[in-house]
Protein backbone atom coordinates (compact mmCIF):
# COMPACT_ATOMS: atom_id res chain seq x y z
CA UNK A 1 0.00 0.00 0.00
CA UNK A 2 1.37 3.36 -0.75
CA UNK A 3 1.37 6.46 0.89
CA UNK A 4 0.25 9.16 -1.93
CA UNK A 5 0.05 12.94 -1.55
CA UNK A 6 -1.99 14.96 -3.91
CA UNK A 7 -1.62 18.50 -4.30
CA UNK A 8 -4.72 20.77 -5.81
CA UNK A 9 -6.02 24.22 -6.00
CA UNK A 10 -9.01 25.08 -4.01
CA UNK A 11 -11.64 24.50 -6.72
CA UNK A 12 -10.53 21.10 -7.59
CA UNK A 13 -10.43 20.01 -3.87
CA UNK A 14 -14.27 18.81 -3.46
CA UNK A 15 -14.17 16.89 -7.12
CA UNK A 16 -10.76 14.85 -5.93
CA UNK A 17 -12.76 14.07 -2.77
CA UNK A 18 -15.48 12.79 -4.45
CA UNK A 19 -13.43 10.64 -7.08
CA UNK A 20 -11.23 9.21 -4.53
CA UNK A 21 -14.29 8.48 -2.59
CA UNK A 22 -15.66 6.38 -5.30
CA UNK A 23 -12.57 5.22 -6.34
CA UNK A 24 -12.38 2.88 -2.81
CA UNK A 25 -8.55 2.78 -3.37
CA UNK A 26 -6.44 0.29 -0.87
CA UNK A 27 -3.98 3.04 -1.17
CA UNK A 28 -3.26 6.08 2.16
CA UNK A 29 -3.83 9.20 -0.22
CA UNK A 30 -3.84 12.46 1.59
CA UNK A 31 -4.70 16.27 -0.05
CA UNK A 32 -2.96 19.37 0.20
CA UNK A 33 -5.16 22.43 -0.86
CA UNK A 34 -2.87 25.01 -1.66
CA UNK A 35 -4.18 28.78 -1.36
CA UNK A 36 -4.08 28.98 -5.38
CA UNK A 37 -7.52 28.43 -6.42
CA UNK A 38 -6.80 27.18 -10.46
CA UNK A 39 -4.64 23.97 -9.87
CA UNK A 40 -3.44 24.45 -13.76
CA UNK A 41 -1.87 27.88 -12.20
CA UNK A 42 0.30 25.97 -10.20
CA UNK A 43 4.05 25.48 -10.55
CA UNK A 44 6.63 22.97 -9.26
CA UNK A 45 8.85 25.57 -7.76
CA UNK A 46 5.49 26.57 -6.09
CA UNK A 47 4.75 23.45 -4.98
CA UNK A 48 7.98 23.06 -3.93
CA UNK A 49 8.34 25.72 -1.65
CA UNK A 50 5.17 25.01 -0.40
CA UNK A 51 5.37 21.20 0.68
CA UNK A 52 9.03 22.43 2.88
CA UNK A 53 6.81 25.27 4.34
CA UNK A 54 4.35 22.39 5.66
CA UNK A 55 7.31 20.33 7.15
CA UNK A 56 6.53 17.29 4.29
CA UNK A 57 9.79 15.68 4.13
CA UNK A 58 11.25 12.10 3.03
CA UNK A 59 9.51 8.80 4.18
CA UNK A 60 5.94 10.95 5.16
CA UNK A 61 4.89 9.77 1.65
CA UNK A 62 6.02 7.46 -1.53
CA UNK A 63 4.36 9.91 -4.55
CA UNK A 64 3.33 13.17 -4.51
CA UNK A 65 0.75 13.79 -7.53
CA UNK A 66 0.62 16.68 -8.65
CA UNK A 67 -2.19 18.81 -11.24
CA UNK A 68 -1.39 17.44 -14.83
CA UNK A 69 -0.80 21.12 -16.22
CA UNK A 70 1.14 22.23 -13.02
CA UNK A 71 4.38 24.19 -15.09
CA UNK A 72 7.84 22.57 -14.59
CA UNK A 73 9.37 19.22 -13.69
CA UNK A 74 8.37 16.96 -10.94
CA UNK A 75 12.04 16.62 -10.02
CA UNK A 76 12.04 19.94 -8.66
CA UNK A 77 9.72 18.67 -5.93
CA UNK A 78 11.81 15.63 -5.08
CA UNK A 79 14.78 17.59 -4.71
CA UNK A 80 13.53 19.86 -2.40
CA UNK A 81 11.39 17.53 -0.24
CA UNK A 82 12.45 14.15 -0.90
CA UNK A 83 10.04 12.65 -2.06
CA UNK A 84 9.23 11.22 -5.56
CA UNK A 85 6.57 13.41 -7.74
CA UNK A 86 4.37 12.53 -10.90
CA UNK A 87 2.09 14.56 -13.09
CA UNK A 88 -1.41 13.33 -12.63
CA UNK A 89 -4.70 13.90 -14.94
CA UNK A 90 -5.01 17.06 -17.06
CA UNK A 91 -9.16 16.70 -15.35
CA UNK A 92 -9.49 16.12 -11.98
CA UNK A 93 -12.20 13.43 -12.73
CA UNK A 94 -10.06 11.15 -14.31
CA UNK A 95 -8.08 10.66 -11.23
CA UNK A 96 -9.65 7.12 -10.61
CA UNK A 97 -7.68 6.01 -14.58
CA UNK A 98 -4.58 6.10 -12.09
Amino acid sequence: MAKILIVTGKLAEPIIRRVLMDAKTKHSVNIVVTPIPIAAFLTTDYIAKYLKGLGIHSGDYDYVLIPGLANGSGKIIEDSVGIKALKGTVNAYDLVDI
